[in-house]
């Protein structure tokens, strides 16, 4: 996997049409890069260390680096899957190019890629959470025909337990963050809640 971090930008069609592509370019430099290896199930664990010079240097990153420490900024994170790098190039029978880099040497293009949007919060209260049989109903202690039923066939209305969406959003409200778990991983830092009903 690689993954990169990057200060989160909306540009108006105005912005985008006014700008050169080399000012594109430097908007789109991720502030830090990193790569690991996958497990044998997928998952894998990073540790971002995003350099004061890196922030302070990105056209998006000095606000970050100089306004209200207390407010909170969005980053896009990208994460990237990429092949397995190739252990013996010259055993491959790769063609080749006169005017291109041996394919050994060319970077290797990501198989899938995703971007989620992540804020910074500097909240000093964090909630940990479950979302199934937590905020809404799922019955994932009675079996996986009971947990498609609820999550196929019942109307999420149905299944929402009563005054957690509401309760999640006040604390919310007061400076509380969340972070959730999914199979048994934690998913995301901080994630806003979309309406009073947490879905």
């Amino acid at each position: 996997m690689r993954v990169s971090v990057r200060p989160h930008f909306d540009l108006t069609e105005v912005e985008v049409n006014s700008a050169s592509s080399s000012e594109l370019d430097i908007l789109q430099q991720p502030l830090a890069v990193y790569e690991a290896m996958t497990d044998a199930d997928g998952a894998f664990k990073i540790r971002f260390v995003i350099h004061w010079e890196s922030l302070c240097t990105h056209p998006k990153g000095a606000p970050m680096a100089f306004f209200d420490p207390n407010c909170e900024h969005d980053f896009s994170v990208t994460a990237e899957l990429m092949p397995l790098p190739l252990s013996s190039p010259s055993t491959l029978n790769l063609p080749t190019h006169p005017f291109l880099p041996p394919p050994h040497l060319m970077p290797p293009a990501p198989i899938a890629k995703i971007s989620e949007r992540v804020p910074l919060t500097y909240s000093p209260i964090r909630v940990i959470s479950d979302i199934d049989d937590t905020v809404k109903l799922s019955g994932v202690h009675c079996g996986a025909r009971a947990v498609f039923h609820n999550v196929f066939v019942k109307d999420l209305e149905e299944n929402l337990i009563p005054g957690m969406g509401e309760w999640y959003s006040e604390m919310w409200r007061r400076g509380v963050r969340f972070h959730y778990v999914v199979s048994s991983q934690t998913f995301s830092t901080s994630v806003y809640p979309t309406s009073s009903k947490f879905s």
